[in-house]
């Protein structure tokens, strides 16, 4: 989101625009849009220090995204291992529950799969 540009010439500004016009496109189209979202740079700092405790509140620098987003996850992986393991979080989630899933990332193509595990290995990641 923080890519795409609006009128306004401000980022803050833009990016509300941005946000509130991807509601308006599902609402019209009657489908989802998927939107993707930088962290900010304390948050990520904060969640690295913290093991990934962190929660999308931290979208960069805008509300907007926060507030008209039906569903928000967060992406996490050990980029320091390069681990394939890709931590999913659910969190938001206007029309059902709070989740969290590991997913499996092929790092060279960037295609994500379900990762099944076992209970012990669930634990583990």
């Amino acid at each position: 989101i923080q890519s795409i540009r609006g009128h306004a010439n401000d980022e803050v500004k833009d990016a509300r625009e941005v946000a509130i016009e991807c509601q308006s496109i599902a609402k019209d189209l009657q489908c989802a849009v998927v939107a993707f979202s930088q962290v900010s740079n304390a948050f990520a700092q904060q969640d690295n220090a913290e093991g990934g405790a962190g929660n999308f509140y931290s979208f960069k620098g805008h509300g907007a995204i926060r507030d008209n987003a039906d569903v928000a996850l967060m992406l996490r992986r050990d980029r320091k291992r390069q681990s394939p393991a890709l931590n999913v979080s659910v969190e938001k989630n206007r029309h059902g529950e709070l989740a969290q899933f590991i997913c499996h990332m092929t790092l060279q193509t960037g295609a994500i799969e379900e990762m099944i595990l076992s209970e012990e290995e669930y634990e583990d990641e």
